[in-house]
């Protein structure tokens, strides 16, 4: 089967990752193309993939400005159904927002599956919630299978943007042990390896919707009783000033350190104590994942979607904690505001990671006790199992 996988970007990101990860794992049964619609300045991130994907950069500048975009959209829109036709493409899978609706409207025959990534009830409301809706309803509608990352997104999809319960499916992210093969080298001791103080580690963009000033206002609060305890936040992205403002004025320089964007996470997270998620909402995280997996104790914010998932799996997905909540493999607190703030008084969820790290940090059997549990749950999300669900839905889709 010729199968075409279409993302917005290859810049680091989860939803690049998981995209890299499924198409290299379909290389054996298919043939496998992947395209990237705008232009970015990486020719792929350090992502692992299968040498045999053929990686295809459209190149489109991604314009803001209104006059421009439908010049952008007429591009995006012929480029793409130019390739379908020409590449004969029985099946194209779409990741994030902007490619789905691009899958859905350059149809030429083919089945059409889109993979939403996020939850769409808060990540769309940062700009023209409407027309943004408008958008994922339509290609919700017009797809022939929507697979989700996570229940709770899938829940949202049926509630608020018209998905037909019948065609949706949640399949997670799986952890990618090839990955590790490209780490091999890396030499972990640049950055935080030159003492034996406790490590708190956190991976994510450095965008609002992670809200790490939260997780930095907190660790103030530890560090007064624990001045050997140092924080890594790895990333990179427009919040990276703001951000060494709030370290400046909380006189964290010697304590709190911003990281560069690195794909080989999984060398500096085998070597951290604590992990921390502090997002407002996801869609499911691959660097709590990833943490789960390597066996470090994981504080994640109770958000939509994907923590409680993976860390509570037997309570209710829909259900929030308003307090620390100490589940099977994790620890969970509530979400933060996201108000940008740098020394004022702490609000209550920053009380509440602050009063969680401490308990990790007090507690090495707790913190074994979690590292232990988090191996035992990585298994639930192999490359092998997540794999044979992503070939029964392709195949049921081709068929339908």
């Amino acid at each position: 089967m010729n199968i075409m996988f279409l993302i917005d970007s290859l810049e680091g990101g989860g939803a690049e990752r998981a995209c890299l990860n499924v198409a290299s794992s379909l290389c054996n049964e298919h043939r496998i193309w992947v395209v990237s619609v705008f232009k970015n300045a990486d020719h792929v991130p350090g992502y692992y993939f299968d040498k045999r994907l053929n990686i295809i950069r459209l190149d489109i500048e991604n314009t803001k400005k209104l006059t421009s975009k439908p010049g952008m959209y007429f591009r995006e829109i012929s480029s793409i159904r130019k390739l379908k036709k020409s590449l004969k493409i029985d099946l194209s899978i779409s990741f994030l927002e902007t490619a789905n609706v691009l899958n859905v409207l350059t149809s030429c025959g083919e089945k059409k599956i889109i993979s939403v990534r996020n939850y769409y009830s808060l990540s769309l409301r940062r700009e023209r919630f409407f027309f943004r809706k408008i958008k994922a309803i339509a290609s919700d509608t017009l797809a022939d299978t929507i697979v989700t990352v996570s229940e709770d997104c899938r829940q949202d999809l049926i509630a608020n943007f018209a998905a037909d319960p019948r065609k949706t499916k949640t399949i997670y992210n799986f952890y990618e042990p090839r990955q590790e093969e490209l780490a091999s080298n890396v030499d972990t001791s640049r950055f935080y390896d030159r003492d034996n103080a406790l490590k708190i580690v956190s991976m994510s963009r450095f965008h609002p919707q992670k809200a790490q000033q939260h997780l930095i206002r907190a660790f103030k609060e530890v560090s007064v009783r624990h001045p050997e305890v140092k924080l890594y936040i790895f990333g990179k992205g427009e919040e990276e000033g703001y951000l060494r403002e709030v370290i400046k004025k909380n006189d964290l320089e010697s304590a709190v350190f911003l990281m560069p964007f690195d794909p080989a996470s999984s060398c500096y997270l085998k070597k951290a104590d604590i992990y921390v998620c502090t997002s407002l909402y996801e869609g499911f995280s691959n660097s709590v994942l990833e943490a789960v997996n390597c066996g470090v104790p994981v504080i994640s914010t109770d958000c939509h979607s994907g923590p409680r998932e993976l860390l509570a799996p037997e309570t209710d997905c829909s259900y929030k904690t308003d307090t620390i909540e100490y589940a099977q493999y994790g620890i969970l607190i509530p979400p933060f505001t996201g108000d940008k703030l740098t020394d004022e008084p702490l609000e209550k969820s920053e009380q509440l990671l602050a009063e969680a790290l401490e308990v990790l940090i007090d507690d090495p059997k707790l913190r074994k006790s979690y590292a232990h549990k988090e191996k035992e749950r990585s298994s639930d999300f192999s490359r092998d199992k997540t794999i044979i669900r992503w070939q029964n839905t392709i195949y049921s889709t081709a068929k339908s």
